[in-house]
């Protein structure tokens, strides 16, 4: 179970970025090294593009009681209108998604995975928890949303933390949209949650650490072998500017399609958003884009959610 032949590429670059030096001195004192988020089965020129569409967004653990992923990305089961708005691009060549062909791609199948870590179970890291089929689909595993959900990992028990499951079954107003059924109910139902509480560790070498903030059940993974150890800290930290450009590209596509009421509750969370975390153009961008879909001009938030592209693109070169 060696660090390096973990799936996704371990080593302190993107995920570290966001840290403060603070935080990641404390990482560093305690001997770990951060996971980056990187997707597993595109070339190097492609790499950046995982970071908008959450594919795949955890690593996978090759271990010696199977293979072990951690949170499983979007799935297929979004309606048109959810993926535009999400700027979701996760549809698989071979599989469901991308996840599948990532697999696939690294000599494994979705029944050779033993074991889910779910950090959380917000739908952009358990909606891959299930797929869904066409109506006229027979064995094979294809796109649809016509049957209802089956699990992708049908071998698999899925971890999560208890405290976690009961937020996500025992929604209000403000969590529902984050948290939706056909990403969690079939696990249950198929009875194939070990549930967790508090530090834990799941197997030799893979440990389950409470990391609270985010949402109140929060928890990260430390993997640990040969004397080194690594922390995927999954959504502890923000990851402000990835954000960004995932809105950035949702704009974009709004705009097309004429969805201008979701373009504007998106420039409205990046008006907000860039005041909170100190990015006054962010901000101002994100003003203009709500007044401008409000008015119903869809061609100037095209506009604006290319400036909003070219700004980022301008403080990651940067930013290094």
């Amino acid at each position: 179970m060696a660090i390096e032949r973990t799936l996704s590429i371990i080593k302190p670059d993107a995920t570290r970025r966001n840290l403060t030096g603070k935080i990641n001195a404390k990482f560093e004192d305690a001997g770990l090294r951060i996971v980056a988020q990187k997707r597993i089965h595109l070339t190097k020129a492609q790499a950046g593009k995982f970071y908008e569409v959450h594919a795949a967004r955890g690593p996978g653990i090759e271990h010696d009681d199977g293979l072990v992923l951690v949170d499983t990305g979007l799935g297929n089961k979004g309606s048109d209108k959810f993926r535009a708005v999400y700027g979701v691009e996760n549809t698989g060549r071979q599989g469901p998604t991308q996840l599948e062909d990532a697999l696939a791609e690294a000599g494994f199948t979705p029944d050779d995975v033993q074991w889910v870590i779910n950090t959380h179970l917000h739908f952009d890291h358990a909606g891959g928890n299930t797929f869904q089929e066409p109506a006229d689909a027979g064995s094979g595993r294809r796109e649809g949303r016509s049957r209802s959900p089956a699990l992708s990992f049908p071998n698999a028990t899925y971890v999560v933390q208890q405290g976690e499951l009961e937020f996500a079954t025992h929604t209000n107003e403000r969590t529902a949209a984050s948290y939706l059924e056909h990403n969690i109910r079939p696990v249950g139902a198929a009875g194939r949650w070990r549930l967790v509480s508090g530090e834990t560790e799941l197997l030799p070498g893979i440990r389950l650490v409470p990391t609270p903030g985010h949402v109140p059940h929060h928890q990260s993974v430390v993997v640990a072998d040969g004397g080194e150890r690594a922390c995927f800290l999954a959504d502890l930290v923000p990851t402000f500017l990835t954000n960004c450009r995932t809105h950035a590209r949702s704009l974009r596509a709004a705009a097309a399609a004429g969805d201008l009421a979701a373009a504007a509750s998106v420039g409205h969370k990046l008006a907000g958003s860039g005041t909170r975390y100190g990015f006054e153009r962010v901000s101002d961008l994100g003003h203009e884009i709500e007044r401008s879909a409000k008015v119903g001009d869809a061609r100037a938030v095209g506009d604006l959610a290319q400036q909003l592209e070219d700004y980022l693109a301008r403080v990651r070169a940067v930013s290094g």
